[in-house]
């Protein structure tokens, strides 16, 4: 799945926090995606690992872009 958090618009990101319903960490996951951190520093941040990391993204990303297709 190709979801790029880096170019939303500020309206999309906007939409996605109102709407999306983000639970904290994947809320703080959103954040530290969107500030461009890699994969391995966001796995040491929230104390995952890298492959955890990535099945949890894939959780995040899908909320989003139900979020967008239906909101936008």
């Amino acid at each position: 799945m190709l979801f790029n958090i880096t170019a939303l618009t500020q309206h999309e990101i906007d939409l996605i926090y109102s709407k999306a319903n983000l639970k904290p960490k994947e809320r703080q996951f959103f954040d530290l995606r969107n500030e461009g951190l890699t994969y391995e520093e966001i796995a040491e941040e929230l104390d995952m690992s890298v492959y955890g990391l990535k099945k949890f993204a894939k959780k995040v990303y899908t909320k989003c872009i139900r979020t967008l297709v239906i909101f936008h």
